[in-house]
This record gives structure tokens, C-alpha cells and sequence, in this order.
């Protein structure tokens, strides 16, 4: 296992923001394009099969448990008359600590975006009891990041391991949010 180098927690940070950014930038486009029920609607869906895929990837460690998403996405997708979809891609799977940390920065920092994108749902009539539930859930713990954020800093982390897996999740994100843009364009 790879040490960090150095016990600066925005070291790790960093260089998860630098590797993924690229990625993450092209999903920013796609996730937060919604402005009418039809758009949100296809969000929603796109949101539930990343869910399925990511978070059982990132669960299981003994230093973080994801956000678990998936109960509100389906009571959404209720809501609007949606039926649960399957994944459509393969589950990710990720062995090591290093790499669960990896897809859990992907995860965690997700809530940041939906703070923004919850505006953007209330706007056009979802709320936390109607429709938008996972994006209160997800951003009603406001200490949650910087919680997150020191797990960044312990030295016993791959940093190698975290980049590539935080990638592949983006990349997955990307491939999901994509294929539902493209099916409903």
C-alpha cells in the first residue's frame, strides 16, 4: 500500500479533484441540464441506475458507509409514476479500502452538486416530500463533507488506488447520464 506522503488531508483531495475533473465536468453538463418535470424525470432515472451501481461498490468499509440513496430514488420515481429501471451497466466492484475511498469521494462529493440541484427541482415542483426526496437526504447533513474529508487524510490509503477507482465511477456516471441523454434527446 502506498502512503500518502504527507498528512495534508487537500493533498489527496487535490489530486482526486485534478484526475477526475476532465470527467466529472462532462457529467456536471448532463446531470444539472434539467429545467422542465420531462428532464427532471430523465435525471431521476439516470440517478437510480448510478445509485445501483455505486453504491453497493463504495459500501462495506469499516471507515465509511455511503449515503444510502436508493430507498428515496425509488419513492421518487413513485411519486412520477416511474417504474425502477435496471442498471443497465455492470455492477462496479472495488476490493481495497483505497479503492472504496476512491468511489466514495465520487459519492460524497455528489451532495455538494445537489444542493444546487435541489434548487433546481423545487423550481419546477419537487420537494423533500414529493419527488425529490434522495436530494434532501442527501443534503441535510451539512457537517457530512468535512466528515468525509478527514478520512482524506489517513496516511494507510493507496492514493494510486483511490484516483483510478474515483475515475471509474465518474466514468460509469458519465456512460449512464449519457446513454439516458442520448435515449431521450
Amino acid at each position: 500500500m502506498q502512503e500518502s506522503g504527507s498528512s495534508d488531508q487537500s493533498g489527496l483531495r487535490a489530486a482526486l479533484r485534478h484526475h477526475t475533473a476532465p470527467t466529472h465536468q462532462e457529467l456536471d453538463a448532463l446531470v444539472g441540464a434539467f429545467k422542465t418535470a420531462e428532464q427532471y424525470k430523465v435525471f431521476l432515472l439516470s440517478s437510480f441506475r448510478f445509485r445501483l451501481v455505486a453504491e453497493p461498490a463504495a459500501s462495506g468499509s469499516s471507515f465509511w458507509a455511503p449515503l444510502p440513496l436508493i430507498g428515496d430514488l425509488c419513492s421518487d420515481l413513485e411519486d412520477l409514476g416511474l417504474a425502477a429501471p435496471p442498471s443497465g451497466s455492470a455492477a462496479l466492484q472495488f476490493a481495497t479500502a483505497s479503492e472504496k475511498l476512491g468511489a466514495l469521494y465520487v459519492l460524497e462529493g455528489s451532495a455538494l452538486g445537489a444542493r444546487l440541484l435541489q434548487r433546481r427541482a423545487e423550481a419546477i415542483g419537487f420537494n423533500a416530500r414529493y419527488g425529490a426526496r434522495h436530494l434532501a437526504h442527501q443534503t441535510a447533513d451539512n457537517g457530512r463533507w468535512k466528515r468525509f474529508l478527514a478520512v482524506l487524510d489517513d496516511p494507510r490509503f493507496d492514493n494510486d488506488a483511490a484516483l483510478a477507482a474515483a475515475q471509474r465511477v465518474f466514468e460509469a456516471a458519465l456512460a449512464i447520464y449519457a446513454e439516458a441523454a442520448h435515449e431521450h434527446a
